[in-house]
């Protein structure tokens, strides 16, 4: 799924709670404050748009957006050198277990953590609240960006879904639930508990242990805000911190503050009254996170996080179908995120580029549409003259007519009134085909084709124009390869000389002499030479330009042919042969692949088994499978013609080659 904006997360989180774990949330930890996310923007060294840090018991997590195309190892490499410059006692020790998530992989993991998937206690229900509640400190810093506003409102609605289709959240599905059962099994009903601190988590065992199980509180909080909203309870009274006697006349005392420097000291104190008094409390239980009180207090029993996270983890088996049904859910719900952040995003993109000053274009640019003319002339010319036809195919589609198998440049769609699926052709494969086994014989196209990108690219755009040729009973592989490159040839002389322009750095040798490998021996000589690449893995962009360089300095030529691609790389319609290979090709030139041509596969029950193997549902093209099931022998290629225009004008972007690119992130002009 491809997003307008880039989402990283990095996320140091642990399911079960031990002195380890806790000791790296503690060193890794983060304030979610306007200074902290500042100095994280600053210090990451290239510009993010908006930055959270949500910090919960058992998790410490990095969350951030922007719009630069960087390597996944770059950033993950700034996020972990500035998390651990600026967080309590750095990360180093606990990379190994700090997880990194992109794009909508990151919201899917947000997703999940949201809903109590990533917590101590499967389904806790106070996690939602500390997600959106971070996400609301950062949007209030950050306000000029749409994609955390829209994750957070993604998340509410996604908790909602898990709440109405699944038991996730039923029985003690918090840390504050199960101490409160501890509790309850230890203290009889109408004791006193004393409880110190009143933030989330103080309020919510407060109120399970006030209202639903009906003890005595003592409440300690330093917030006067929190203090007057305590006298409003009933059943609860309000105690000083520094009453030390109060807080310890009570059987059980529960801690529920942050673990600082401060609080560890107040902590300190306490206990050391404990020793002092007679009547000693039953019960001390702490929910900080690290633990706040030492188990060196051998005359009281204490629970503490770790307590509390064992008793958790022995729920986790009996909640599994629960969260296999959310995961379903999250799954599902994570294209409603994506599409939101697309139409929001897009809207700022659009906006941006409506009110930039565009001026005339100059000769340069003007000069590339009679270079492009003199090309589509060229191709035309020599193709009618062999005897081809040229056809027009359709650029609406409603299925895909040329599935991507080893890029995965996905298909734009466009709005079609009775709401069916429709999108812009990425090929014309099937309609060419279908063209050809009908009776013409020879055929060709120019048109466009989209792919929906994922990232700015040298040799790529949004929208491209190609051509593509079919035939009928090719003699061979060598006859379809011949014919591209021989096409190719005679546009190059033709442009040259009706431009009086001539690209010295491109050597292109005469058709016979062009040299011809297999795809294994491609693969041997980059091995060779010590670009390592697996039997059975596509070149590449690297590979191919690698490859090219290579084929320059050894055999002075800037193009070649690489054949015989093993079936697993090349697509459903190709034919196959022995040992797993294909009759198929790609003309590279200068390190770019500009062609791929193939000899088609016409046995039904071939093309259905590799569409399977493919992840394709055969059933889908019954249309295409019926015409083609027992047809004549047929070949042909398709040719990226941008590519090969901004090859002979030796220009080192496609884009270049295109006065109006259609790029990554340009829809306008």
């Amino acid at each position: 799924m491809h997003l307008p904006i880039n989402i990283a997360c990095a996320s140091l989180n642990f399911q079960r709670l031990d002195s380890q774990s806790l000791g790296k949330l503690s060193s890794a930890y983060l304030n979610n404050d306007v200074e902290t996310i500042s100095n994280f923007k600053k210090e990451l060294g290239f510009q993010v748009e908006q930055l959270v840090i949500i910090e919960k018991c058992n998790a410490v997590m990095v969350i951030f957006c922007y719009y630069d195309n960087l390597s996944k190892d770059f950033i993950q490499g700034r996020v972990l050198s500035v998390w651990d410059k600026l967080s309590r006692s750095g990360v180093v020790d606990s990379i190994k277990s700090i997880k990194f998530f992109e794009n909508s992989e990151a919201i899917r993991y947000l997703g999940e953590c949201s809903v109590g998937l990533h917590s101590v206690t499967i389904g806790d229900s106070q996690v939602l609240s500390q997600v959106s509640d971070a996400l609301q400190i950062a949007i209030k810093i950050q306000p000029t960006n749409p994609t955390f506003p829209i994750i957070s409102l993604w998340i509410k609605s996604l908790a909602s879904e898990v709440k109405l289709r699944t038991n996730l959240f039923a029985g003690n599905t918090s840390l504050e639930r199960i101490a409160a059962e501890i509790v309850s099994q230890k203290i009889e009903k109408g004791g006193t508990i004393s409880l110190i601190g009143y933030g989330k988590t103080g309020k919510l065992i407060a109120k399970i242990l006030n209202n639903e199980l009906g003890y005595h509180l003592k409440i300690a909080n330093r917030s006067a805000d929190a203090l007057a909203e305590i006298k409003k309870e009933k059943n609860v009274d309000v105690v000083e911190m520094a009453d030390y006697s109060n807080l310890l006349d009570s059987q059980c005392i529960v801690v529920a503050i942050s673990s600082n420097g401060e609080t560890e000291e107040y902590i300190k104190s306490l206990l050391g009254q404990v020793e002092k008094i007679n009547t000693k409390p039953k019960l001390l239980v702490d929910l900080a996170s690290p633990s706040l009180l030492l188990r060196s207090m051998s005359e009281v029993r204490i629970i503490n996080i770790e307590d509390i996270s064992l008793e958790a983890n022995n729920n986790i088996d009996k909640r599994k179908s629960e969260i296999n049904k959310s995961r379903e859910i999250i799954n599902k719900y994570v294209f409603t995120a994506v599409d939101s952040l697309k139409k929001e995003i897009g809207k700022i993109t659009f906006n941006k580029q409506k009110k930039e000053i565009a001026c005339k274009l100059d000769d340069e640019k003007l000069k590339i549409f009679g270079i492009r003319n003199t090309g589509y002339k060229s191709i035309r010319s020599f193709l009618d003259k062999m005897g081809f036809i040229e056809v027009t195919t359709p650029y609406i589609v409603g299925i895909s007519t040329d599935p991507p198998k080893v890029d995965k440049g996905g298909a734009i769609n466009v709005s079609w009134q009775d709401g069916s699926q429709a999108f812009l052709r990425q090929s014309n494969q099937i309609y060419k085909q279908m063209i050809v086994v009908s009776g013409l014989k020879k055929i060709y196209e120019i048109g466009p084709f989209w792919r929906a990108e994922t990232s700015q690219s040298y040799r790529h755009l949004q929208e491209s124009i190609g051509l593509d040729v079919e035939f009928s009973q090719p003699k061979n592989l060598d006859e379809v390869y011949k014919l591209a490159y021989s096409m190719i040839l005679d546009a190059r002389k033709r442009i040259e000389h009706s431009h009086q322009i001539k690209n010295k750095n491109l050597i292109l040798p005469d058709i016979d002499l062009v040299p011809v490998m297999t795809y294994k021996e491609a693969v041997g000589i980059l091995n060779s030479r010590g670009h390592n690449i697996a039997l059975g893995e596509d070149l590449g962009l690297i590979g191919e330009a690698k490859l090219g360089q290579i084929i320059k300095r050894e055999r002075n030529s800037d193009v070649f042919v690489v054949r015989n691609y093993p079936d697993t790389i090349k697509k459903f319609y190709t034919k196959k042969i022995d040992d797993g290979l294909t009759e198929t090709f790609d003309i590279i030139m200068a390190g770019w692949e500009l062609a791929s041509g193939a000899i088609r596969e016409t046995d039904r029950s071939s093309i259905e088994k590799s569409m399977r193997l493919s992840g394709i549902d055969p059933g889908d093209y019954s249309f295409y499978l019926s015409i083609v099931d027992g047809s004549e022998s047929h070949g042909g290629f398709g040719l990226g013609i941008d590519r090969l225009f901004a090859k002979l004008l030796d220009l080192e972007m496609v884009s270049d080659a295109v006065v109006f690119p259609r790029t990554f992130k340009n829809l306008i002009p």
